[in-house]
């Protein structure tokens, strides 16, 4: 058994040295461009830092030529950390703070985002603790919402999902202040903490919608199980669900 676990631990540690040496090697080869700085996915440009002033951002739809395709930065060691650490208190860790602040708009004093088209993925925390930020257009081909990608975000009250978002992960909107939110209609899984300590108060779902369902502020899916409701949320244990 020890040495079960010692070879899984080994695994790990060499696994996450490969992947933060891979992150940055990548963060090696960016680009200065304007206000932004990039990589290179093939031939296609993936936003990870945006370092202007401006209180109103239009993300371009191309860099130098390279169609935008995603915005945001991936972090080898996010996941495991947030994972391992109990997030039910006021104050973040320094340490998955400071991680988070680096890339993308994290941090950052905008007011109004406007996203391009060509944009279908974000990174973890995105736009994490853009404290300012009171308007954002996403993306319509955006299909996936990373975890705490708007979280801190506490000037925001409302925020239009596409209809191509598949998937919403934990504490993607933490702390914002939306108070009604419509489900669109390809959205199969929601991680139960995605709105952590929001005053969310109405659920609407997209028509189309084949796997939610609401009524009365509580969401379901059609056989109407009680996901969570938006009275009780931050008491909800954090669960994910996955609709066949």
């Amino acid at each position: 058994m020890k040495k079960l676990l010692s070879l899984i631990i080994l695994s790990a540690v060499i696994l996450s040295s490969f992947t933060i040496s891979a992150c940055a090697a990548e963060e090696k080869d960016a680009i200065k461009s304007g206000d932004y700085t990039y990589i290179l996915k093939g031939n296609d440009a993936q936003i990870i830092n945006y370092t202007g002033n401006s209180a109103e951002v239009n993300i371009p739809e191309t860099i130098d030529g390279h169609k935008v395709i995603k915005v945001g930065y991936d972090l080898a060691s996010v996941e495991s950390y947030y994972s391992s650490k109990d997030y039910d208190d006021e104050d973040d860790y320094d340490s998955y703070d400071s991680k988070l602040g680096k890339f993308g708009f994290a941090k950052k004093n905008v007011v109004s985002v406007t996203m391009p088209d060509t944009v279908k993925e974000l990174g973890y925390g995105c736009f994490y603790k853009c404290e300012k930020l009171k308007n954002i257009t996403l993306s319509k081909n955006l299909t996936f919402i990373p975890q705490s990608a708007f979280s801190g975000c506490t000037a925001l009250k409302s925020i239009k999902l596409p209809d191509n978002v598949t998937e919403i992960c934990s504490y993607s909107f933490a702390k914002i202040k939306i108070t009604s939110l419509k489900i669109p209609k390809k959205l199969t899984y929601l991680n139960t903490d995605a709105f952590y300590k929001t005053p969310l108060k109405k659920f609407t779902v997209d028509k189309d919608n084949k796997n939610y369902s609401a009524k009365d502020g509580v969401l379901y899916n059609k056989k109407k199980t009680v996901l969570f409701t938006t009275r009780n949320i931050k008491q909800i244990k954090a669960l994910q669900y996955r609709e066949a």
